[in-house]
């Protein structure tokens, strides 16, 4: 089997989608087939848009469904690993423990009141599980920590219990509370004018905020965990205000379905405002984080709220998007992105399972989008400056690695072939890698370079034969066929 690192440099798949898909606007429709494509001209220049944080691409898993897809807690999964791993080559991963599981959990405490909304209660076996896979990824944890119950006595004892059961080794940060502007039972809150009264609730906020956690261990704060935007012109107010806290942490989903009826589509999510427009509404936030000496992770992110939405999030659709809104917000200057993955939900990256001592994963397409990513931008690359080609549905990305190596990434999420001509001063030839599926609607069938995680994986290794070959140069720049909605990447030392 070939290592990612050879495919990285030597993959060429010289066959397209077998297949059309969902409409995309702007897309237009596919021409005959084999009908030439006027070459789109772009120009990378070696100026360097910013570097790389160790660790950018990670996970967000919640505390109830951390390694058994909301099994119980049972053997170490060497497969949810190995899928971690994958995503932070050459670097710790970040993974983040929390989301609504952060508030609806907690550690027992003898002769307490369980307080209201809990449904998981914390235990020593469950501190074995995520000390076994930190230790067996290298990973920095962000951990969610209850607030909601607004009891210093609930959090603390919480934060301890992490804390020694788990390592402080292992811990970037305790994260108290997961998007605390949706908190309806918190009196502080409840209690703060009307609901559309947002500065009054966030002064409440940073009230319980500042109360709470002044009974927790001695370690790095992660927060606040919002995900509204009318909180987020608050953040420079919160982090004066908090020295305690290292790390903010914000939430971003392009398109919501908690209940609102409305329908989402592929459409809407390979559109500029969800993925290139997400990324510009934190460039505020990552200012005022940078300004007070602090990174900025989105510690949560995917393609749908509450749990995704069938025909988007679960396509091959939602691949193409994670990919270009990971370069999106690694040029805006987010230091670092934690997809979230539910168990049993549309959105889920894998889902896991066990067969007497055999795990096995099945993977679904928006993982492809990632580790994509996380292979064209190893911690310590430069995101390159592109002259962006103006046509609508296409995306030019480029970076160069610390080893010299340049990839240049080429999303194309029309259903038309795009050939873009790209000037750049590397050798003559290059190897191509196309990410792809039979359709923008696929739920499964992805390959990136030939290779698969599918239909199981019990490795979390792509498997399968490559296709291999060259992509050259025609009048002085690298000619690039990108078949209909797919990725390309060309890679090669400069």
């Amino acid at each position: 089997m070939a290592s990612l690192t050879a495919l990285l440099v030597a993959a060429l798949v010289l066959i397209g989608p077998r297949g059309s898909g969902p409409g995309r606007a702007g897309g237009g429709t596919p021409g005959p087939r084999g009908a030439p494509a006027t070459a789109t001209a772009v120009t990378v220049t070696w100026r360097a848009v910013r570097t790389i944080p160790a660790g950018f691409v990670g996970l967000s898993m919640e505390l109830d469904g951390l390694t058994t897809a909301g099994g119980p807690i049972g053997p170490f999964d060497p497969v949810l690993a190995q899928l971690i791993r994958n995503l932070s080559p050459g670097a710790r991963p970040v993974l983040r423990i929390g989301g609504d599981s952060t508030d609806w959990s907690w550690w027992p405490i003898r002769g307490v009141r369980p307080p209201p909304g809990l449904r998981y209660s914390l235990t020593p076996a469950w501190l074995r599980e995520v000390r076994d896979l930190a230790q067996a990824t290298d990973a920095r944890l962000i951990v969610g920590i209850n607030l909601q119950s607004g009891s210093r006595r609930v959090a603390g004892t919480e934060a301890r219990e992490v804390v020694d059961g788990i390592g402080r080794r292992w811990i970037l940060g305790l994260e108290p509370g997961n998007e605390p502007e949706l908190y309806r039972t918190l009196p502080a809150l409840t209690r703060s004018g009307t609901a559309d009264n947002t500065g009054q609730r966030f002064a409440a906020f940073a009230r319980t905020y500042s109360r709470v956690t002044g009974g927790l261990p001695a370690v790095a704060l992660a927060g606040p965990s919002v995900g509204s935007d009318k909180w987020l012109p608050y953040l420079s107010r919160f982090l004066r205000a908090e020295p305690r806290v290292r790390l903010v942490t914000v939430h971003r989903y392009p398109l919501k379905h908690c209940g609102s009826g409305a329908r989402n589509s592929v459409d809407g999510l390979l559109t500029g405002p969800a993925s290139d427009g997400l990324a510009r509404s934190l460039r505020a936030s990552v200012k005022a984080a940078h300004t007070s000496g602090r990174a900025l992770r989105v510690d949560e992110i995917n393609s749908v709220s509450c749990g995704g939405e069938a025909g988007v999030s679960d396509t091959f659709a939602s691949a193409l998007w994670a990919l270009n809104t990971l370069f999106a917000m690694a040029r805006v200057g987010v230091d670092g992105v934690n997809v979230h993955t539910r168990p049993y939900s549309l959105s889920q990256l894998f889902s896991l399972s066990r067969s007497g001592s055999v795990w096995r994963a099945v993977v679904r397409p928006v993982y492809y989008g990632l580790l994509t990513f996380a292979l064209a931008a190893p911690a310590g690359s430069r995101l390159l400056r592109v002259s962006q080609p103006g046509t609508r549905g296409l995306h030019v990305w480029a970076t160069r690695t610390p080893a010299g190596v340049v990839h240049v990434v080429l999303i194309n999420e029309t259903l038309r072939r795009r050939t873009v001509d790209v000037r750049l001063p590397v050798p003559a030839t290059m190897s191509r890698t196309v990410l792809q599926a039979s359709s923008l609607g696929a739920s499964g069938g992805v390959t990136f370079g030939g290779q698969s995680f599918s239909p199981v994986t019990t490795t979390g290794v792509l498997a399968g034969a490559q296709r291999v070959g060259t992509a050259g140069r025609v009048k002085g720049a690298l000619r690039v066929p990108v078949p209909p909605a797919s990725a390309v990447m060309v890679s090669g030392r400069a």
